[in-house]
């Protein structure tokens, strides 16, 4: 069961870890997830020398290479600012398994602080900003599918949809099995070549079968 989160006030400041995937794939995502903290009045640091999280190396069972990967990051956010990762997976990896990775090391005290700052883009905007959003734009059909770290790890099935559906001009299009896993896999999807194929097989088309608005 993933533990209650007491939410703190709003603060003046945020670090912001943009994550590998983001970095390399989506950079506009990430200066998107920027502005909507910007625009709750929020100065967002974005520290130079952050890299990767140290997931992928973790889930796939190298967890010494995880561990350096990671105490590179923990140093990264000196102040007392909360943490803003925006992805479930990222944000799981160092909010849950930076403590396990650092149990009984002399980072085990920092790997916890660190941890007990981090949170996912959309839980910060929900539960700490209390952000309300003013529909401007055209009509538009939204399906949104929410990671299993985010899911599971994180317990944020809810808050993306909840900002999505603030949104009068947006329908969104809940998928009928919407807690499974996209197929991805992580690390499965570099080891093998089967885990994608099967599961495409086993799952329907989410979004050709009859789907609940929220609008």
């Amino acid at each position: 069961m993933t533990p209650i989160k007491l939410y703190p006030p709003k603060p003046d400041k945020v670090y912001f870890f943009g994550t590998c995937l983001i970095d390399m794939f989506y950079p506009q995502a990430g200066l998107d997830g920027i502005r909507l903290l910007e625009r709750e009045g929020i100065e967002v640091l974005f520290p130079d020398d952050q890299t990767c999280c140290g997931q992928p190396a973790y889930t796939s069972g190298y967890h010494d290479e995880a561990r350096a990967v990671a105490e590179a990051q923990l140093d990264l956010f000196p102040e007392p600012w909360p943490i803003i990762v925006p992805s479930g997976s990222c944000g799981g990896m160092m909010r849950t398994h930076y403590p396990q990775l650092f149990a009984g090391s002399s980072r085990s005290s920092q790997a916890e602080e660190v941890a007990g700052r981090i949170f996912e883009l959309t839980e910060f905007l929900v539960h700490v900003c209390h952000v309300r959003l003013e529909d401007k734009g055209q009509p538009q059909r939204v399906a949104m599918h929410t990671s299993c770290s985010a899911r599971r790890e994180m317990g944020l099935a809810e808050t993306g949809p909840g900002l999505l559906s603030q949104l009068t001009n947006v329908t969104l299009v809940e998928q009928v099995r919407a807690s499974e896993c996209c197929g991805f896999g992580g690390p499965l999807l570099c080891a093998t070549r089967k885990f994608p194929p099967l599961w495409s097989k086993t799952r329907p088309k989410p979004l050709s079968l009859p789907a609940r608005s929220t609008s």
